[in-house]
């Protein structure tokens, strides 16, 4: 159906309005046209297609305009230019955002929301992800952050270390890896883990120490060494109990594995005693790995060390 407004000139301010009574403009359009050339907001016609919908148009004395009412006439989304907050329909703003509409509303387009838990999910609702905790925990699915297993009290960290090879051929201890920056209190356990080598040449060994904080723990005295005229490569390890008052000279244990090229492998392990000085109950910053060989015909290195804590519950 096409409804005809009169020649807009001689009705300057009149208004008009059209209403589909029948209840089926969404499927037979109302057209509204006018008898001349005069445009409605600028174009020739104009369509109802709202079920029971209505528009209202007026005269300027040239041409028509729609009247844009909150109850009434259905004005399209797009359509805000020159409109108020108010003069939007209420049906038509909320077709035009729902999911699938000609304007939906995007996520990343909206401002950042309040920081509250209503809408988080749970066991019985839908709903969004709870606020992080930033501690590494993971999330249940009954919306609720926990530690995971192995974590917590006990939990095996990674401190530092120093990758960078080193060599010597001083009979006296000298510092080889030192890993710096490191930050593990009195009551952890230490464990640090480096490989090295030593090549042939004369019938003597190569020796390993260390040091906490720069202080000496052990004086001449061997950490581990490797064997007389081989070339050998070893996998060190040793742990360093907790530092507690009163027992500050616990021995600490060493163990090394290795192979020569002549396919000799190796396996020790030392209680090592006789301290020079107690483990400091301070925080420990840094670990030195040190080494001398028996005679400087010998070459040994020292590369990868990793220091590793853990916490006892």
């Amino acid at each position: 159906m096409t409804i005809t407004l009169p020649t807009a000139e001689m009705r300057p301010g009149r208004v008009y309005t059209i209403k589909d009574e029948s209840g089926a403009a969404a499927s037979n359009n109302i057209t509204v046209a006018t008898e001349g050339s005069e445009t409605i907001d600028g174009s020739a016609t104009d369509v109802l297609s709202d079920n029971y919908g209505s528009k209202s148009y007026y005269s300027d004395g040239s041409n028509c305009f729609e009247v844009p009412l909150l109850l009434g006439a259905a004005v399209a989304h797009s359509a805000t230019t020159g409109q108020g907050t108010d003069d939007h329909h209420t049906k038509a703003h909320t077709a035009a955002h729902a999911s699938g509409g000609a304007d939906a509303i995007k996520l990343d387009d909206l401002t950042a929301p309040d920081d509250n838990t209503d809408l988080n999910f749970s066991t019985t609702k839908h709903g969004l992800t709870p606020k992080g905790t930033n501690v590494g925990d993971f999330l249940k699915d009954d919306g609720t952050w926990a530690t995971p297993a192995g974590g917590g009290s006990g939990a095996v960290t990674r401190e530092g270390g120093d990758t960078t090879e080193a060599t010597t051929t001083s009979p006296s201890l000298v510092g080889l890896l030192d890993a710096t920056s490191l930050t593990m209190a009195a009551a952890e356990y230490i464990r640090v883990e480096f490989i090295a080598r030593k090549t042939t040449g004369a019938a003597a060994q190569a020796n390993f120490s260390f040091d906490l904080n720069a202080t000496a723990i052990f004086v001449a005295t061997r950490l581990t060494s490797m064997s007389n005229d081989q070339i050998e490569m070893a996998h060190e390890k040793l742990e360093i109990p907790a530092r507690v008052t009163s027992y500050l000279r616990a021995g600490t244990f060493a163990r090394y594995t290795s192979q020569t090229t002549a396919g000799v492998n190796a396996a020790e392990g030392f209680n090592i005693n006789g301290h020079a000085n107690d483990y400091p109950t301070v925080e420990i910053t840094n670990i030195t790995i040190l080494g001398s060989v028996g005679n400087a015909a010998i070459t040994m290195g020292a590369d990868e060390e990793q220091i590793y804590s853990w916490t006892a519950s």
